[in-house]
């Protein structure tokens, strides 16, 4: 999915957060992010030290 916000929001949005700590989403999520982005990237530094949340909005 991908989701772009255009303007500046002027109000709270309800959500939900959680951390992406297994090893296995976190690698396919950051490969997916990776694979968009120009130049060398070092996936596996990435995949240890990267903050990663899944955000719900409710």
């Amino acid at each position: 999915m991908e989701a772009a916000v255009r303007a500046a929001l002027a109000t709270d949005l309800p959500a939900t957060a959680r951390p992406v700590t297994d090893d296995a989403e976190r690698r396919a999520v950051i490969r997916a992010i990776i694979d968009e982005l120009d130049g060398d990237r070092d996936y596996d530094e990435w995949v240890a030290g990267a903050p990663l949340a899944e955000i719900t909005f409710v």
